[in-house]
């Protein structure tokens, strides 16, 4: 079964004929609606790295931008001291955008992702960062763990190295 159409770009109703070998199939052809996917779509994040973040190492995620230009974007990343924190913004697939960024230290930082002057939908964001060194295990037999074997443990987490 083939189709034989044109790839048009305006938003439009378009024509499209779908024939078995020479033959017309019955019904055809069909007037098919062509319209933009970013249409009835707001800009947002999406990812992990708005939510939870490990300092000490770069953390991601994505702006989707909906066909927005990327210039109309701005991120401000806030440590939970007030300072503001270094975003690199990389152009990607699609026209999103991805927002990279390295906290130093730990707790609540604020995400703000900014179309224009307006937040996009789910902004600020407030994202908790934790020291991955600061999280200890103790198990009895630590040792004997295999991978994909149940264990028991306890995870504590402390302020000393």
């Amino acid at each position: 079964m083939g189709a034989n159409c044109t790839a048009w770009s305006a938003q439009s109703n378009h024509s499209v004929t779908r024939s078995l070998s020479s033959p017309s199939i019955p019904g055809c052809p069909m007037e098919v609606p062509v319209v933009d996917p970013a249409v009835g779509r707001e800009p947002s994040g999406s990812g992990l790295g708005l939510y939870q973040a490990r300092s000490g190492i770069v953390n991601s995620f994505t702006l989707e931008t909906c066909g927005v230009a990327s210039s109309e974007f701005d991120v401000i990343v806030t440590s939970p001291q007030g300072a503001a924190v270094p975003v690199r913004c990389y152009q990607q697939k699609f026209a999103n955008l991805l927002a990279e960024f390295t906290p130093t230290t730990t707790g609540v930082y604020k995400i703000d992702v900014l179309q224009g002057a307006r937040p996009v939908r789910g902004s600020p964001y407030l994202c908790q960062v934790y020291d991955a060194s600061k999280v200890k295990i103790e198990h009895k037999g630590l040792s004997n763990i295999v991978v994909n074997d149940p264990i028991s443990f306890k995870c504590k987490s402390t302020e000393e190295p």
